[in-house]
């Protein structure tokens, strides 16, 4: 199984540079983004730092294979398919969003289900955009595995797209990303699974 994610820039886009590597390398927020309180415990948040280096490790796989991979670090199918999912999409939203003046939505869509979901009924998401934060802010030694996960977002290769094309892409507002092939996301969250986390 190959799992994909689209999204799309809903401004014409015009842009003098067009080497978004370089920009991964030279962007760098003036802002720090508020660290946002969680229901997550520790725990959870270091196994999911702990599986970074899976992304750069298997980099030139599939999400499918990159999910598989995250559930032999004792994670379960549902939380190695949203890491798979929703780490790229939160580092990509850390690294381009303050600089570019991206708009990026606060929803995602499924492939083959009705309607679009928040992210901020993912834990993982935001806990994603925290450890994105934190690496980019203060972790350096880390850039390889950070640039690896934000190469393999939707919304990297809208940008990339864009940008090659010599678009204009400041302001821009990224449309919903679509996930494809994923099992367990856009399934609404029982009242007691977001009480207790």
């Amino acid at each position: 199984m190959f799992l994909v994610c689209q999204t799309s820039i809903t401004k014409q886009l015009n842009i003098n540079e067009s080497v978004v590597g370089y920009l991964i390398a030279q962007i760098r927020p003036t802002i720090f983004l508020p660290l946002i309180e969680y229901s997550q415990s520790m725990i959870e948040r270091e196994k999911i730092k702990d599986v970074l280096p899976v992304f750069l490790e298997y980099k030139d796989h599939s999400d499918s294979d990159i999910t598989d991979r995250i559930t032999h670090h004792g994670l379960s199918f549902g939380e190695a398919e949203r890491i798979s999912a929703f780490l790229p999409s939160a580092f990509c939203r850390i690294v381009l969003g303050d600089k570019l003046e991206l708009d990026f939505p606060n929803t995602y869509k499924v492939e083959g289900k009705e309607g679009e979901y928040a992210y901020s009924e993912e834990p993982i998401y935001k806990l994603a955009i925290d450890i994105a934060s934190e690496i980019y802010h203060n972790e350096p030694e880390l850039a390889d595995i950070f640039n690896s996960i934000v190469t393999r977002s939707a919304e990297f290769n809208a940008v990339n797209q864009a940008l090659n094309k010599g678009s204009e892409i400041t302001g821009g507002s990224l449309q919903a990303t679509t996930y494809f092939g994923y099992k367990t996301l856009g399934k609404k969250r029982s009242l007691l699974s977001r009480i207790f986390g």
